[in-house]
């Protein structure tokens, strides 16, 4: 079975991507990327197999796309099932395959959806006495009001999680709940977002900058948040605690769902839907996503551009060509360099034009976070260390990437510095020992690197060290070595040291334990 969430734009291509994401015997990095080789991939799992594939949200569909793929899979018995809300989606599917069986959703009955609501009210902890009393009589009230509709007896669920029997009732005789489209981001969403704390809200808001459906990894987002001071500075020896707290509050008012483990053991998440749509609305004027073949000069005549603090570049494909990026911000779109608060490049095996990147980044003064992953630069530009408010710098899966710039030490404000998958990396400059704010060091991955410079075991406040080289033979003299690590005692997580040549350094291991 392959699950696939096709939204706006149904791509055969992207799609196709997806599936291969289900196979079982998918490498951890597939980095092919012409559509031959890509069905080519998917004909070896699918050949003489049963394959259920469900396209989920699909709000176009052109039928030419729609045969397409299934003439990608051809040759498998397979069978499609698409979730839409729009009639003319299921229309397209009968003309391309007279075989297509429309099923049209009922509404449920007032029992489930007050079961809906128990379940986001209560969670597990639901004492079925107390939910015969009053209170489940103004439930079931409730839920009469819902229509029949599941995403609203959900919202009204997680709106009173916690609340007062009184509450429930000024929620059942609200005035404001009449003549309500409930199924829309409004109400409920307003209301939820109301009740949260200030700094709530604004770590809310601030994942606007996802595109719908996104796959959050929730320890990148609390480094975000924690680089764009959104957690109290007073906090500052527990802002990573802080940040995990945030994230399990908009999980308990269901902001966040669909938690699990990727393949690489971190806990990703993704925004609901609805919550989705509400803070793009409340955070147009803040943030800005960018979709393949979108130009920046797309101001109506006579409209006074937006000025974005916050920009992601999300590709659904695979673009060729990096530079028409680039070269929107500070071009007479919408896009001001010098505004920029975050800048993210989601996009893979994209090209880069260094001289471009060079031009923009000196321009980006309030930047705080940077995420260049994926991107295939070879010399971090020496422009990129004069932006001295960048807390997070993701370089993570540049494998072409050789070395860091010893200016690199300028970045005192740096909190977060990714290396994760730079396989080109041969050594860090000693003068990493000034990046004194230095909380997370990744370079796991990072299969040229050899040593850790000395200077590392001055970073007292290094949570994530996450790998580690005892250095032997000439090689001592610059490199910390494990006894080094005396103090360093905030550092979390899982360690992994290479190099560990014999009891000596076994018994420092024991000592540091």
């Amino acid at each position: 079975m392959a699950w696939v969430t096709v939204s706006q734009q149904f791509n055969v291509k992207r799609i196709v991507k997806s599936m291969l994401e289900f196979a079982p015997e998918t490498p951890e990095k597939y980095a092919g990327n012409e559509f031959e080789l890509l069905k080519l991939e998917l004909h070896k799992f699918i050949k003489d197999s049963e394959l259920l594939l469900v396209l989920e949200d699909v709000s176009n569909l052109d039928s030419n796309h729609l045969s397409d793929l299934m003439n990608v899979l051809r040759g498998s018995f397979h069978r499609i099932l698409i979730i839409t809300r729009k009639k003319e989606v299921a229309e397209v599917t009968k003309k391309v395959a007279e075989s297509t069986h429309t099923v049209v959703m009922t509404r449920l009955s007032p029992e489930a959806c007050w079961s809906i609501i128990k379940h986001h009210a209560f969670g597990d902890d639901q004492d079925e006495s107390y939910l015969e009393g009053s209170l489940g009589q103004v439930g079931r009230k409730i839920a009469g009001k819902c229509g029949g509709k599941p995403a609203v007896a959900k919202s009204f669920g997680v709106m009173l999680r916690g609340r007062s029997l009184g509450e429930w009732q000024r929620a059942l005789m609200s005035r404001k709940l009449t003549g309500f489209d409930l199924t829309s981001a409004s109400m409920l969403s307003e209301n939820l977002y109301s009740r949260m704390s200030p700094a709530l809200r604004q770590c809310l808001l601030y994942c606007s900058i996802f595109p719908k459906n996104h796959s959050i990894q929730v320890d990148k987002l609390v480094k975000l948040w924690m680089a764009q001071g959104f957690i109290a500075s007073h906090e500052e020896d527990k802002m990573e605690i802080q940040g995990w707290k945030y994230v399990k509050q908009l999980r308990d008012c269901s902001a966040f769902q669909e938690f699990e483990l990727d393949g690489e053991g971190a806990l990703r998440c993704k925004l609901e839907k609805k919550m989705h749509e509400f803070i793009q609305d409340r955070a147009r004027n803040e943030c800005r996503i960018m979709l393949p073949g979108e130009e920046s000069g797309d101001n109506d005549a006579g409209t006074e551009p937006a000025r974005y603090r916050h920009c992601t570049r999300y590709c659904t494909l695979y673009l060729e060509d990096q530079t028409s990026f680039l070269d929107s911000i500070d071009n007479g779109g919408k896009l001001k360099a010098d505004k920029l608060h975050t800048l993210m490049v989601l996009s893979k095996f994209s090209d880069m034009d260094p001289t471009n990147l060079a031009n923009r980044l000196c321009r980006m003064k309030r930047i705080r976070a940077l995420d260049l992953s994926d991107c295939p630069i070879e010399k971090l530009p020496l422009k990129a260390t004069e932006l001295l408010h960048l807390r997070y710098l993701n370089l993570s899966f540049n494998h072409k990437l050789k070395k860091l710039p010893s200016a690199i030490s300028n970045l005192l404000n740096l909190q977060t510095l990714n290396l994760n998958g730079c396989a080109s990396l041969r050594k860090l400059p000693k003068s990493i020992r000034k990046l004194i704010k230095l909380r997370h060091l990744e370079i796991l991955c990072t299969t040229s690197l050899s040593y850790l410079p000395k200077g590392i075991a001055s970073l007292s406040l290094l949570r994530t060290l996450n790998r580690f080289f005892e250095c032997s033979g000439g090689g001592r003299s610059k490199a910390c070595s494990l006894g080094d690590l005396e103090n360093l005692n905030n550092i979390e997580g899982c360690l992994t040291i290479d190099g560990l040549g014999g009891e000596t350094e076994f018994l420092r291991l024991q000592e540091l334990v």
